[in-house]
């Protein structure tokens, strides 16, 4: 009741779409994920076991295993498998473009 979810999306099965969520199609995501207050979309494809709070993302593709827990948006980007992205400080970061790769962490 408390996500919005517009356009063509595929949502995979056991993913989680909690409170305050945002989906533009065409975006696909995969299984047994959690999105929690954060936008997706457009053009966005998400792998399975994802975990995605506080983020806006869009253009992206996020390969599995991922946790994205950051006030940022992020467009343009390719994010490999096990990337975890956090907070370091309480504050919005600017617009980034990535290319991360497997098992990248990085706190901002």
């Amino acid at each position: 009741d408390e996500a919005e979810i517009k356009g063509k999306v595929h949502i995979g099965s056991g993913t989680r779409v909690k409170e305050n969520v945002e989906i533009e199609g065409p975006v696909i995501i995969g299984e047994n994920c959690v999105l929690e207050n954060c936008r997706i979309g457009p053009y966005v494809t998400i792998g399975t076991g994802i975990e995605i709070k506080e983020a806006t993302f869009a253009n992206s593709v996020v390969l599995d295993n991922s946790e994205i827990a950051i006030d940022m948006d992020i467009t343009g980007s390719l994010l490999g498998e096990k990337v975890k992205l956090t907070h370091k400080q309480q504050q919005r970061e600017k617009a980034k473009k990535m290319l991360l790769g497997d098992k990248t962490e990085i706190e901002l």
